[in-house]
């Protein structure tokens, strides 16, 4: 695979490169799809911003709390760190990796928090988020197929790295979950364009991407080797939240259906 590209002499992260590609066409067609809709593009500019930074840190927060060993390993012996001076090394180590679970949750609460502060149409912004983040998220699952991480299980159908970054993950032949998700993800963003494109369930979007999202994660969870993500119940973080996200959808679907109007 490709897990590093040398771009004007650098070595970058092929997964990195994927991420900033994504960031560029899923910003695009957002922005595109916000003028034409008679939104302003600047102040949805500003959301998407807010949003990014709920991103970052809410990946990688959950990261730490998925790597709960090491976690509580950080806090039971937070003065022998200091005193080695080993803390921000070990920072780094703890939330050096991020899940996309925790930067999705992070960057819809920071987004939502910043529109409804600046009193700007949340439906409005909610509805071409749904279609966005699918289409940003194929981009970040090819980078990972590329780069050899968030890899499946062993197989007799798939794919053998060689230059993994995660050393447990070279020399056997995996199941390419990434590109399943990259595929499921790209599916998504094509049903919820055209229910956006028809202004079908206009301010309810996010909650049909959530509940579609929450099935393919949980489904494919069971295609994953890596076992970063921490396991509780038989079950992976990830598939926890899903389910949660999945029942909260749900609910808000139930308890904000349309007011039909009835004929006199």
């Amino acid at each position: 695979m490709i897990p590093n590209v040398t771009v004007f002499g650098r070595s970058l992260s092929f997964y990195m490169v994927m991420v900033l590609v994504g960031i560029f066409v899923a910003g695009f067609y957002a922005l595109r799809q916000a003028k034409k809709r008679g939104l302003d593009e600047i102040d949805f500019l500003f959301t998407l911003l807010w949003s990014s930074v709920g991103v970052f840190f809410g990946g990688h927060l959950l990261y730490a709390v998925t790597n709960y060993e090491a976690f509580g390993t950080f806090l039971s012996s937070f003065d022998e760190i200091w005193a080695r001076g080993d803390f921000l090394n070990y920072v780094l180590f703890l939330f050096g990796g991020s899940v996309f679970y925790g930067g999705l949750l992070g960057g819809l609460f920071a987004g939502r928090t910043y529109a409804e502060k600046k009193r700007l149409p949340v439906d409005g912004y909610s509805d071409i988020a749904a279609s966005m983040i699918p289409l940003f998220h194929v981009f970040g699952r090819l980078g990972c197929f590329f780069s050899g991480c968030c890899y499946g299980v062993e197989s007799s159908f798939g794919f053998v790295y060689r230059y993994s970054p995660v050393a447990e993950a070279n020399g056997v032949c995996r199941f390419p979950v990434q590109l399943l998700e990259a595929g499921c993800n790209l599916l998504l963003f094509v049903v919820l364009y055209w229910l956006l494109r028809k202004g079908f369930q206009r301010g309810r979007l996010l909650y049909f991407y959530l509940i579609a999202y929450g099935c393919i994660r949980f489904a494919d969870e069971f295609l994953r080797g890596d076992s970063y993500r921490g396991v509780f119940f038989g079950i992976s973080t990830s598939q926890g939240i899903a389910v949660a996200t999945i029942l909260v959808s749900v609910i808000l679907l139930l308890k904000n259906r349309p007011v039909q109007k009835k004929n006199t």
